[in-house]
């Protein structure tokens, strides 16, 4: 099977994900896939739930793998992130052309995502993340809690695992209820674990992992 390569389609327009999931799609299962290149995300759910993304392999030097993102507060839930192979993300953004918006170009290297979690009840199990900017659990549009992070491995990231996010009257302490277990980091180029959560942050776990 060819792989997705988004340099196919460079000038064609921005941004473009390999798969969009939205209109509270579920029970879909995206596996088995070599998706590169994209201006955007290589798989990116903004409306649904009970979602598999699996056996993949994303290699998307100009922007970002993997995104469950509560985009404009529509709900993005209990979906599983398994046994895919992430490298590279945004390691050649520059040359992201097709990239809609000045981001593609301006943004340091450490901000392009392996994976993106504005979600909630997601699992994330058995993955192994290489040279991307981070893996993050954020609330950009909405609450990122309830998430199960188990049985992945970090290595030669930025910021292997990067919590950020905002104080809204909606939803305070939003980023919450989050486990991180049984976890193996190496060699972080800047953090394995970095917080700027503005208020928003409140028991989450970080249980036997490798650091």
């Amino acid at each position: 099977t060819p792989p997705i390569d988004g340099k196919l389609n460079r000038g064609k327009g921005g941004p473009g994900d390999a798969f969009y999931v939205t209109g509270n799609s579920h029970h879909n299962i995206i596996e088995n896939n070599t998706i590169l290149n994209t201006s955007h995300y290589g798989v990116n759910i903004q409306e649904g739930y009970n979602n598999i993304i699996r056996d993949n392999y994303f290699a998307n030097k100009w922007h970002a793998a993997v995104g469950l993102y509560s985009g404009h507060f529509k709900p993005v839930y209990e979906n599983i992130v398994e046994n895919n192979m992430i490298v590279d993300s945004g390691d050649e953004h520059l040359q992201n052309m097709c990239e809609g918006d000045i981001r593609g170009w301006s943004w340091e290297r450490n901000n392009f995502t392996g994976l993106q979690i504005d979600a909630t009840e997601s699992i994330v199990r058995g993955n192994v993340f290489i040279n991307n900017g981070q893996t993050n659990m954020a609330t950009f549009a909405g609450p990122a809690q309830n998430n199960r992070t188990y049985n992945n491995s970090y290595s030669m990231n930025y910021r292997s695992v990067y919590f950020w996010g905002e104080i809204t009257d909606t939803y305070l302490f939003a980023l919450s209820n989050n486990v991180y277990k049984n976890n193996v980091f190496y060699q972080d180029i800047e953090h394995a674990v970095y917080a700027n959560s503005n208020g928003t942050m409140g028991k989450n776990a970080f249980q036997s992992n490798d650091f």
